[in-house]
């Protein structure tokens, strides 16, 4: 696959790659869907979220489902959250799933299918 063919634009890496997989938002004013201080990489990376704070999701799809919680971190291509609000939500890599307020272990949540 070449670079071009990754651009959401069709219009090659400088005029589109970057803002699909590069999304940061350091504060509300500068954030469209609410989000803050919330950094997104990745294809597709937390394509649904509208609100929320301090989440970093980096993979391919990743934190699909994710759409007010707040505290989390989502790193591998296709992980996610148990529900849209989650708050204080660690996943790696679809195997190493715990809450960040706990330490408790957490079942590995089920992947997004356009709920």
């Amino acid at each position: 696959m070449a670079i071009d063919d990754l651009s959401p634009t069709g219009r090659g890496w400088a005029a589109g790659v970057c803002e699909a997989i590069v999304r940061t938002y350091a504060t509300e004013l500068a954030s469209p869907d609410g989000a803050t201080e919330s950094i997104y990489i990745g294809l597709g990376a937390a394509a649904g979220a509208n609100g929320g704070a301090r989440n970093v999701v980096v993979g391919a799809n990743a934190g699909r489902r994710l759409r007010t919680g707040s505290d989390n971190i989502l790193i591998g291509a296709y992980t996610e959250v148990p529900a849209p609000d989650t708050c204080n939500f660690v996943n790696i890599g679809n195997r190493l799933c715990f809450w960040r307020d706990t330490g408790e272990l957490a079942p590995v949540p089920p992947p997004y299918d356009e709920e």
